[in-house]
């Protein structure tokens, strides 16, 4: 599995913990982590929040053990394991001694899950009224998905219709076709070459034939957000009918970094038509981007700005002082 690790630098760490976070009240109830792996944003020791993943801890542990670089020592002792034996539960099956939460946090989760209405339907249903999800997603212009083109709400549509549960064929292809190695800081710089993918055509063509053929989950990015584009999807699917959330705010891509922060806020259950719809109209305001600021001017090359009666000031004296150099040469 190809992923964006978060940095590891522990100022950095922290900066990046606090930023996830800080739109939640830890002191109030119970929250959820959904993927903390062995890095988790929420800490047990500082608040009261319950860990799910797939797996359980011994099997995720098993499963990274072939990943280069994975610290499986650290992987966190999981709550709730959502497959158990040959099933698979819901989100409100595995946490239901524990639920409901009244906040929800996942790490770079969002894009990898393969049916994300099924996905906020499940957490929709752990959350109380009024309840926050809190989310770090990777901005596809500025990770390896920076050739990949982007995602749609017809494409969320049909793997909702299909009830996904490994990424499809579509998403298995694109990544292993576009999928390029470049940081983040280079990605602002330009969009990657293609002399920057990371896997040749053939490699791409063969993981699409497994997806179609064997019963193999193969993770990669289903779904490419940038900040504008998760706001506005987000509220087609709100306006659908098919998300009960609006967005609380967005913290958009850093310059020079990859992932940017969102906050969703699950709206009341016993809302009437005209409220929802006030809610939908009102609760996706689009975020402005950042931009690398332009480099200031050096002040020995810097042109002097003159205004238009200026210019005009400047011409009427030429056309004056060439009839005076006219009148004295003809004397």
């Amino acid at each position: 599995m190809t992923v964006e690790r978060p940095p590891q630098d522990p100022a950095a760490l922290l900066h990046r913990r606090q930023r996830i976070l800080a739109p939640l009240d830890l002191e109030l109830g119970r929250g959820l982590e959904i993927g903390p792996l062995y890095q988790p944003v929420a800490l047990k020791a500082e608040c009261d929040v319950r860990y799910v993943d797939v797996h359980r801890t011994r099997g995720l542990r098993e499963y990274y053990a072939a990943h280069p670089g994975t610290p499986v020592d650290d992987i966190v002792e999981v709550d709730f394991p959502l497959v158990v034996g040959d099933r698979t539960r819901s989100l409100a099956e595995a946490t239901a001694t524990a639920g409901p939460f009244d906040w929800v946090v996942a790490s770079h989760v969002i894009e990898h899950v393969p049916d994300l209405i099924g996905w906020l339907a499940d957490i929709a249903d752990v959350l109380v009224d009024g309840g926050r999800l809190s989310l770090a997603i990777p901005d596809r212009r500025y990770s390896f998905d920076a050739r990949r083109p982007p995602t749609t709400v017809g494409q969320m549509l049909l793997a909702h219709q299909h009830g996904d549960t490994r990424p499809s064929v579509r998403a298995v292809f694109d990544h292993h076709h576009e999928a390029v190695t470049v940081d983040a800081q280079a990605a602002w710089d330009g969009r990657p070459g293609r002399e920057t993918t990371m896997f040749p055509l053939e490699t791409a063509h063969h993981m699409a034939v497994r997806a179609m053929t064997e019963d193999t989950y193969m993770d990669c990015h289903v779904w490419l957000f940038t900040p504008r584009s998760l706001v506005r999807q987000l509220q087609v699917l709100a306006r659908l009918g098919l998300a009960d959330f609006t967005v609380a705010s967005v913290d958009p891509t850093a310059v020079d970094t990859l992932e940017f922060f969102a906050v969703l806020q699950r709206m009341p259950r016993d809302l009437d038509p005209a409220d929802r719809a006030r809610l939908v109209d009102e609760g996706f305001v689009l975020p402005t981007d950042h931009v690398r600021p332009e480099p200031e001017p050096d002040p020995r090359f810097v042109t002097s700005q003159i205004t238009r009666r200026e210019q005009a000031l400047l011409d009427s004296k030429r056309r004056v002082s060439n009839r005076l150099k006219g009148l004295l040469g003809r004397g």
